[in-house]
């Protein structure tokens, strides 16, 4: 097994995360507590159960466009077990700008994050966790991460679109 083992709350937590904080409390202390330096981050989810999907994503409609995907889609994406549903990284903003503007793109803003932009249709969003590590180098780390994730899974996470970049 990697490094990063299955991607589980202890696992995260030996690797530096910090935080694990609800969505809910975070849109309301508009993510005050995260650190305004680069790193990456990851969303978890606790419940064990399969998900329910919404027909209508919450996600703003950014440049006009709906977010929405088909239900189908993202039953396809759907890895079970899984509880780390997303890797992003604040490479050219800070941790607490990037999961603010991820989280204003759940609560219907139209903000240009289209990454996770599947979170916001899955029933109880609000629920799930963010997770944080502040790292200089957080393009390199991400993609170690997606590669990790990839290999012990068998494919990127259910909310990650895309896979390792530059």
């Amino acid at each position: 097994m990697s490094a990063w083992g299955s991607f589980e709350r202890p696992d995260l937590k030996a690797r530096g995360f910090t935080g694990f904080l609800p969505v809910a409390d975070l849109w309301i202390s508009r993510c005050a507590g995260i650190p305004r330096l680069a790193g990456v981050y990851v969303v978890y989810r606790t419940a064990a159960t399969a998900p329910i999907f919404l027909e209508r994503s919450a996600g703003g409609h950014f440049r006009g466009r709906d977010p929405t995907v088909a239900v189908v889609a993202l039953k396809s994406k759907w890895i079970k077990s899984a509880r780390t549903i997303y890797i992003g990284k604040a490479a050219t903003s800070t941790l607490q700008t990037r999961i603010r503007q991820l989280l204003d793109y759940g609560a219907g803003r139209p903000v240009g994050h289209q990454g996770g932009r599947y979170l916001w249709q899955l029933a109880g969003s609000e629920r799930l966790l963010i997770a944080w590590r502040a790292d200089q180098q957080p393009t390199l780390v991400e993609n170690e991460m997606l590669i990790a994730f990839a290999a012990r899974w068998g494919g990127y996470r259910f909310a990650n679109i895309a896979g390792p970049r530059r």
